[in-house]
């Protein structure tokens, strides 16, 4: 398995907050992701992406949510609990007899959703998972696994300062 595009792979923070409650820690072993304490306050892309998914219902432990996978299918990103999601974004593209092509390419810091309390949701704030693809030879599928997504984040600029849709 060829393993240097995912050494190269990094992204920003998706918003403009602290993280309250990290990857698996010791008090939520089971928590696969970082929580971001912004209340109804603007989500960017972490990464360049095209949109995998998009969930306009409060429904389900996630809430309403969008998921981002890096052009090279290795990485997902995945924004949870959000209270209202940029449509234009979840939209796919259409050839000329108006079919659904290929979903939509987003560069990084582009503003995707305002970060709110759906889902199985304690209070408003982002829920940020970063997963990995795997291959598992034995049952001959793919799969994406949740992994701490802290060794990715980079500094290298605030997402409004990224941001390529004005945030409202």
């Amino acid at each position: 398995q060829d393993t240097s595009s995912k050494s190269k792979f990094s992204c920003c923070a998706p918003c403009n907050g602290t993280v309250t409650s990290g990857f698996c820690t010791r008090k939520r072993p089971d928590h696969k992701g970082l929580d971001y304490n912004i209340r109804y306050g603007s989500v960017f892309a972490a990464h360049d992406g095209i949109v995998r998914a998009c969930r306009f219902t409060n429904t389900g432990p996630e809430g309403k949510y969008i998921i981002l996978e890096t052009e090279d299918g290795q990485y997902q990103t995945h924004y949870y609990h959000l209270a209202k999601l940029n449509a234009s974004i979840c939209e796919k593209e259409r050839d000329e007899n108006g079919r659904m092509t290929k979903p939509k390419f987003i560069p990084q810091g582009t503003y995707i959703a305002e970060s709110g309390n759906t889902g199985e949701s304690t209070g408003p704030h982002l829920h940020f998972t970063l997963k990995v693809c795997h291959f598992y030879k034995k049952l001959g599928r793919i799969a994406f696994e949740p992994i701490d997504p802290t060794p990715y984040l980079i500094d290298i600029k605030k997402p409004q300062e990224l941001a390529h849709i004005p945030n409202k």
